[in-house]
């Protein structure tokens, strides 16, 4: 089974999302007005959360901690107190790796008899399924940095055969599969998936030169190696 990394808290930013999420949902406030907390998520005082916050419709999405000691959960709010809440998961994992595409959100979570794999939702429990077992059994597929480029996500995720390489899904489980295997034999980990110009720009490990900047347009042809800019 692979390992799990997960991400630490500071990259979140938890702070700065937690001051935009409430920027983004409560109303201006007038001249002479008083912001206001839209909702203490966790009484105990963490500042792990909101973190991850994606719009969906007319609701955000984002991952929080109702307590110190409790994992991330997936909360909804439409940017009042009775409004705010948690969508219970069938998982208990602390969520992140969170990306929206046409009306869903994708992001990772962990089951007994799947590991870490690809799921959707549509911000209800009814709407929240599995995409794909891309590690079969409970091996953990670990889709990761996911990042949207037009119809599809792109991401890094595991599968037995080739390890730690570059995926893309339009939602479907059809539709998800490997890019490239850009090392074979071993893991070529993508990280920094960045879109511009049309493209998912990375950094990656290929059969030869080490970690280098790479760059696709979702096809294995218009996968490739930027530039080898440490010789070696």
């Amino acid at each position: 089974m692979q390992g799990r990394v997960r991400a630490s808290a500071w990259v979140r930013w938890p702070v700065l999302l937690a001051m935009s999420l409430m920027v983004a949902l409560v109303p201006p406030v007038s001249a002479g007005g008083t912001a206001s907390m839209v909702k203490d998520i966790n009484p105990d005082g963490s500042s792990d959360g909101p973190y991850d916050a994606h719009r969906l419709g007319t609701r955000f999405l984002f991952g929080a901690k109702s307590s110190n000691d409790a994992l991330g959960q997936l909360y909804r709010s439409d940017g009042t107190k009775a409004g705010t809440r948690v969508i219970r998961l069938p998982f208990p994992d602390d969520v992140q790796h969170m990306v929206v595409m046409d009306g869903v959100l994708y992001l990772d979570g962990d089951t007994s008899t799947k590991g870490y794999e690809l799921w959707r939702s549509d911000g209800t429990e009814a709407g929240t399924r599995i995409v794909k077992d891309i590690w079969p059994g409970a091996g953990d597929g670990n889709p990761s940095y996911a990042v949207r480029l037009g119809k599809v996500i792109v991401f890094q995720a595991a599968h037995p055969e080739t390890g730690a390489e570059l995926w893309r899904s339009d939602g479907t489980a059809r539709g998800t599969r490997l890019i490239k295997d850009l090392k074979p034999g071993g893991d070529s980990l993508p990280l920094h998936l960045t879109v511009a110009l049309g493209f998912v720009w990375f950094s990656a490990e290929g059969p030869t030169g080490g970690r280098e900047l790479w760059r696709s347009d979702g096809t294995k042809a218009g996968t490739k190696r930027v530039k080898d800019i440490n010789p070696g």
